[in-house]
């Protein structure tokens, strides 16, 4: 019985079809602006997580242990299609458009893989302590960069559980603890969905050339691939405390963090002459830092009426601690608005940087 072994499958499917329709009296241009769109989109995703769990006692010892590994796989495809040159509202369909004004398809899949270990200890309630490990492999990156390795570890000490401490009728609990340990993010928000799936591979697109005077099929560069890209990395110690007073009346936590992030996934500026203003790669490291506070009270129930109370305060600061040769970067907010942000090391990452007036 202390040793188990589970396994689970699960899913989820979407298909989902659009279409709208701008009839000939939709617009003061009549006809020539009436159009017919048609949009498909399908998407499957699995998952699968296999682990072996093993729970012991031993007098006051309390040991508990989890190894595993889960898959996750996402495929998706879909379709879209633009007609128009209609001259009216009877025949509402695409094969009734003399003109095909847009046509587009797209199939793209991701993969996901985790190996991960965890094991808990802890002695009388009083001490405790964690390691865990995971590697995580994403298809995102290339294939030198798929998988990255994640420790982490956990102490803490309940000092209210202490014989010295433990018929104190004032200090119901007193728990200090610290962690320290690595995560991952691989995930990237460049407006494009296959950009953010295969940065690493260099990608084409479709597009037409004029050539004799006739228009001919062609393709375009998407990106600059970077076969070495690679998980973003987050670094953090958190030490704490949680407090209970008066019998948990009173209850609270006071939390510091510092989380180091290095190896950012940014688009950093490059040469014109490229084709490409920007190209997305692993570059500097930002550091986030602070203090948050947590306090509870139960101010009064009974059968009919309760009043609780919470309060939080959090305090953070953020500075960009390295930006390698692009320290200084510049660069525009959006192609919307006449504002600028700088990336300058020792002040917050994606600083708005102006005239002061």
């Amino acid at each position: 019985d202390d040793l188990n072994l589970r396994t689970t499958l699960s899913g989820d499917y979407q298909h989902t079809m659009r279409d709208r329709w701008q009839g000939v009296l939709s617009s003061r241009n009549g006809a020539s602006d009436a159009s017919y769109n048609v949009e498909n989109e399908r998407g499957i995703h699995i998952a699968s997580e296999t682990y072996l769990t093993y729970d012991k006692t031993f007098g006051e010892h309390e040991f508990d242990a989890v190894a595993g590994i889960t898959f996750e796989q996402w495929d998706y495809e879909g379709s879209y299609s633009l007609g128009t040159g209609y001259s009216s509202d009877l025949i509402r369909t695409l094969s009734a458009a003399t003109v095909a004004s847009e046509i587009d398809s797209w199939i793209y899949d991701e993969r996901f893989q985790s190996y991960f270990a965890r094991i808990n200890w802890a002695y009388a309630d009083k001490y405790l302590a964690s390691v865990s490990y995971r590697r995580d492999g994403s298809s995102v990156f290339g294939s030198d960069s798929k998988y990255g390795d994640f420790p982490a570890i956990s102490l803490g000490w309940d000092i209210a559980e202490e014989n010295f401490l433990k018929d104190n009728d004032f200090l119901s609990s007193f728990k200090f603890r610290v962690s320290y340990g690595f995560t991952g993010n691989k995930d990237l928000d460049t407006n494009s969905d296959i950009i953010d799936l295969y940065p690493s591979l260099p990608l084409l697109g479709p597009s037409s050339a004029t050539i004799g005077g006739a228009v001919q099929p062609a393709f375009v560069a998407l990106n600059i691939a970077n076969p070495d890209l690679q998980w973003e990395r987050s670094q953090e110690v958190n030490p704490g405390l949680d407090f209970g007073f008066l019998k948990n009346r009173i209850t609270g936590s006071v939390d510091y963090y510092k989380r180091t992030s290095d190896q950012l996934l940014l688009f950093n500026p490059i040469s014109a002459s490229t084709g490409f203003r920007n190209a997305l790669v692993n570059i500097g490291e930002v550091e986030n830092s602070g203090v948050e506070v947590e306090l509870r009270t139960r101010n009064f129930a009974n059968s009919n009426f309760g009043w609780n109370t919470t309060v939080l305060a959090s305090r953070n600061k953020n500075e960009l601690t390295d930006f390698a040769d692009s320290n200084g970067q510049i660069g525009l907010v959006d192609d919307k608005r006449a504002a600028e942000w700088i990336n300058l090391e020792g002040q917050p990452i994606s600083s708005f940087y102006g005239w002061v007036v």
